[in-house]
Order: C-alpha cells, then structure tokens, then sequence
C-alpha cells in the first residue's frame, strides 16, 4: 500500500533545519575565534588557529552527522545544542569585554537560532536530524528466504548488490 510513512519529515522542515545548523556551525566557529582573538595573548592568527583547529576536530570526531565516534541521538543532540549555547555565551562575553555592546546582537541571534534547532528537533521528535538510526541498519540486514534456498531482501541483498560501475547503472 501507498501509505506514508510516520517517520517522513517534511522537506521544507528538513531545509530550515539544514540551514539553521549550517549557520549555527560558522557561527560557532566565528565565536571561537573571536572569543579567541580577545582572550589570548597570541598572534591574532595563531589564537584564532588554537582555539578553532581543535573545535573543528571535535565537531568532526564526535558531534557531525558522520562522526567517528558514534553517540545516542539525544545525547549528540544535547552535545551540540549546549556548544550552541557555550558558543552564544563566550562571544557575547567577548564583545562584552571589548566594550562593542552595539554588537550583542551577534549572540542573541545565535541564542536565538539555537532555540529554534531545538524546537525543530523537539517538533520533529528528532527524525529531522541526519543519524545513522538502528531500523535503517535492521532493514539492511533483513533476509527473506527465496524458493530456492538463496536469502536475499527482496532481490538486492548484499550478495546481489551490483558492486562499482554496476551500482550507477
């Protein structure tokens, strides 16, 4: 039957969620090496790489839609959305301290499109966010026996996947 999935999300959902997080993302790393630029007693550019290089491989290795290390759902979810916070916090005590205050704005617009990530998470029950989910794995990996004794799900199981140059035809 034609029915449509529970778990579908719409595609105007998945977009704003997209591009909330995308700039979220640079704005995150603009944060960082502003707040780096005002706090250490560097070179600007070396104080900007101390503090951005490590983020970038942080994001990379644990919080990015296809991290190395693999964590919950939820838990990268909180992750990412209290660095969104940590983030908003450390560049409006950065421009707090250089004394810009007509600039506050920067992290209340960040605070801001943090609030309405979690919002779409919390709307979408979390199926808006790129992750590996386990019925994705499950569906893979299902066999169903065919007459002849051969497992296969639904004729393309792993042994009958086209493989290469084969797969793009």
């Amino acid at each position: 039957m034609g029915m449509k999935k529970s778990s579908q999300v719409s595609p105007g959902l998945t977009a704003t969620y997209a591009t909330v997080s995308f700039i979220l993302e640079v704005g995150l790393l603009v944060a960082a090496g502003f707040t780096a630029l005002t706090y250490l007693p560097f070179a600007p550019l070396v104080s900007a790489l101390i503090v951005v290089i490590p983020l970038l491989l942080i994001w990379s290795l644990v919080l990015s839609p296809k991290a190395r290390v693999r964590l919950r759902l939820r838990t990268r979810l909180v992750l990412i959305h209290l660095v969104y916070v940590a983030g908003s916090y450390a560049l409006w005590l950065s421009i707090a301290h250089n004394g810009s205050t007509q600039y506050l704005f920067w992290p209340a617009i960040m605070l801001g499109l943090g609030v309405l990530s979690m919002l779409l998470v919390l709307v979408t029950g979390g199926r808006i966010v790129p992750h590996p989910r386990a019925e994705r794995k499950a569906m893979s990996t299902a066999t169903v026996g065919n007459a002849d004794g051969a497992n296969s799900h639904a004729g393309s199981g792993p042994s009958t996947r086209p493989r290469g140059r084969r797969a793009a035809r």
